[in-house]
Order: structure tokens, then C-alpha cells, then sequence
């Protein structure tokens, strides 16, 4: 899904995480996305989805959070040390078990990251209660020591009332100041965030859903980063729809020193079309940042990957190279990167046997050039046929 994180660049190579069918995979890319590894398991359990990672570029570690289908109360979570020239990953010893819910539930919603500090976050989907009226919370856990996934501390629940439905998704970023995050998070059609100093905040409601279609928050979840200054940035779809099916249109706000500013739509979808899993990346370098969404036909099926980017609180609308009119789906891209030609986003296509990963990036020097892309398919069977294209 798009709120959680799939990519990461270590200054060498681009590590791409999605799902083969069987496991949470991962391959590196070291001329840029063009060519790619053979795949090796994030995880040490067979058949962990739902994942997401998280890359602390400082120490050089690489964390990961997902869940079984079978269900339980746990998620799984994982630390890996990253080894730019030799490309690799060494994982620590099996898995770790996080429990996170309060009753048996498969394929748990889940995101991982690290505070200033050194802790790790996990948000996770908690089945709160199983007898009728059954209903769902977020949950988050902070590590018990630095750079540790052994002992966990939870530290609250994000609902004020807990939702009957049980697809919520969220994100819990760093602060950017000792242990301090924000959570963001979709619920029943509607996007609320909260901040954690010690204690939690008061929710901030982002977005009220009013009579609209809830779906938005299940294809369009509200998707955040929080940049070098401490500004929190978030994506999120709307209630837009026709009649029985959710057709969001995609806005952004932003929260800096407490203020939120006014929501902004940043696409120009007809009252017929809509779009679906928005989600924002950071050049850390300079500060700006990049939307992304896929905008769907009439029929609600993502036809095209657009995107924007903010140059100092101004949105221009990025060129893309003509893309296929293949279905797509679950659009993520890198949390940060230390320059605009390393932002990156992949996404899947077509919804029947072969689907393929598609990897894309913005080019070098696009001060000089428009921005067009080359994009790098990867056949998500077995066998791998892959095709690029460069211009």
C-alpha cells in the first residue's frame, strides 16, 4: 500500500521490497535502476506480507515490519545491516514476534521507523474486540532500547472510538526531536494525526469523510514525511465518489510549528475519474517535495502514475514518459533521498498472472531536461523477464 515504504537508497545501490506471490522479497539495483539482483527474503519466515521498511542512512541499518496471513496477534519484525559496496544485507538472527493485537487477526497493517533518539516505532492493526460489534484500533510500540527489536513497550492506541471496520492504515514518522512522532492515520473515510511528546496529543481531524464513501481510506490512505525542518507533510484522498464506488480526488497539507495550512487538491481528475494511493517523497538535499498518485478511468482502475513537485511551497506538474494502458496498482515510492534524480517509486501491473514490479526514478540533471523516465519491469513469477527503456 502506499502509506507504508518499499524503497530505499543506501548511496550505492536501490533496494526494492514487494511480494513474489510466496515472500516478502528484496533486489538492489547498482547502475540506477536498469538492471537488477536475483531476490533474497526480507524476512527468515516463509510467507510475510504487508510489509514495510524503514532505512536509517546514519548507522546504516535497515528495519522491516509485516504480517502472516494466518491469523494471530503477532507481526514480525526484522534489523539488517546494510553493506553498500559489497551489496548486501546481513539480517539478524530469525525473526521477532510483536504483539500487537488484542485478538487473532491475518495480514495486520503495519509501519516501522526510528525516532532521533535511536527507538523504533511500529504502528500495527489491533482486533480489539472479537465478540459482535467486533472492532479495530491502530496500536504503537516503541523499542525498549536503541536500535533494538527484542523488547517492546507499548505506548498507546490512536482511535478515540474504535472502528468497526478493519482495514485502518497509518504511519508513525519521527519528530525530529528525541523520541517525539507523529502518527498519521485513515479510519472510516476520515484522516487524523496525533503527535507524541512524552504523551499523545489531542487528534488533529485531518479530513472528515461527512456522507461519502469510506473506501477512500482503503485506496487512497493518507500517505506522510516530515522533512529536515520538522514539517509534516501529508497526502490523502478525499470522499469523492459516484454512486458505490470511491473515486477520491488527492489533496496535501502541511502542519509547521503547530499551524496546518489549507488543504490543496493536487490533481485535476473529471467528477467521473478519481485516484488512488497517493504518497509523498522528500529530497533531503534541497527540501522539496514529490506527490504521487495513480489516476484512475471511469471505472475506477488506475490507468496512470502522475506526479507533482514543491519547490518552495509551489506545485509543477512533472512530465512522464507515455506509460502502457495496463491496471495499476499499490503505488509506493522512497521515503527520502539525498538528491531529486534519486527519488523513486514502483508500483504493480495488471491484475492477472504475470503481474510485474515497476521501478521508476526521476533522471540526473533535470534542471537541464524535463523530467522523462525509464522504467524497469519485473516479471513477479519465478522466472524473471525484465525490459528498459532509457531517454
Amino acid at each position: 500500500m502506499s502509506y507504508q515504504r518499499k524503497l530505499f537508497y543506501d548511496g550505492v545501490n536501490f533496494w526494492s521490497m514487494y511480494w513474489d506471490g510466496s515472500n516478502t522479497v528484496l533486489r538492489y539495483s547498482v547502475d540506477g535502476g536498469v538492471t537488477w539482483s536475483a531476490t533474497s527474503r526480507a524476512f527468515s519466515s516463509a510467507g510475510i506480507n504487508e510489509a514495510s521498511l524503514w532505512f536509517d542512512s546514519s548507522s546504516n541499518l535497515v528495519y522491516v515490519v509485516g504480517d502472516r496471513a494466518n491469523p494471530s496477534r503477532n507481526i514480525v519484525v526484522r534489523r539488517g545491516t546494510v553493506d553498500s559496496a559489497a551489496h548486501a544485507i546481513t539480517w539478524s538472527s530469525g525473526d521477532r514476534n510483536l504483539a500487537v493485537s488484542a485478538n487473532n487477526l491475518g495480514s495486520k497493517n503495519a509501519f516501522i521507523s526510528k525516532d532521533a533518539a535511536g527507538y523504533i516505532w511500529v504502528l500495527g492493526s489491533n482486533f480489539t474486540r472479537s465478540t459482535p460489534p467486533v472492532e479495530y484500533d491502530l496500536s504503537a510500540f516503541r523499542s525498549g532500547a536503541v536500535d533494538s527489536i527484542t523488547s517492546w513497550v507499548f505506548i498507546g492506541n490512536m482511535l478515540d472510538v474504535d472502528s468497526r471496520q478493519p482495514n485502518l492504515k497509518g504511519s508513525i514518522l519521527p519528530a525530529g526531536t528525541g523520541s517525539d512522532v507523529w502518527v498519521v492515520y485513515g479510519y472510516d473515510g476520515n484522516v487524523g494525526t496525533r503527535k507524541y511528546t512524552g504523551t499523545w496529543s489531542v487528534q488533529t481531524t485531518i479530513y472528515t469523510i461527512g456522507t461519502g464513501n469510506p473506501g477512500n481510506t482503503d485506496n487512497a490512505p493518507p500517505n506522510a514525511l516530515v522533512d529536515g525542518n520538522g514539517v509534516l507533510h501529508v497526502v490523502y484522498g478525499n470522499g469523492h465518489q459516484q454512486p458505490f464506488t470511491s473515486k477520491p480526488f488527492i489533496y496535501y497539507v502541511y502542519c509547521s510549528a503547530g499551524t496546518w495550512s489549507a488543504p490543496y487538491r493536487l490533481d485535476t481528475a473529471t467528477n467521473t475519474e478519481g485516484n488512488f494511493y497517493p504518497t509523498l517523497s522528500l529530497d533531503s538535499t534541497t527540501g522539496n517535495v514529490y506527490a504521487f498518485w495513480i489516476l484512475t478511468d471511469n471505472n475506477a482502475v488506475g490507468i496512470t502514475v502522475m506526479g507533482k513537485r514543491n519547490v518552495s511551497g509551489s506545485w509543477s506538474l512533472l512530465s512522464f514518459d507515455p506509460q502502457t494502458a495496463d491496471q495499476k496498482q499499490y503505488l509506493s515510492s522512497v521515503y527520502s533521498a539525498p538528491g531529486e534524480w534519486l527519488i523513486c517509486w514502483q508500483w504493480t501491473q495488471n491484475n492477472t498472472a504475470p503481474i510485474h514490479v515497476i521501478f521508476d526514478k526521476l533522471p540526473e540533471f533535470t534542471s537541464l531536461l524535463l523530467p522523462v523516465f525509464f522504467v524497469l519491469l519485473i516479471c513477479v513469477t519465478t522466472t524473471v523477464r525484465a525490459r528498459a527503456r532509457k531517454m
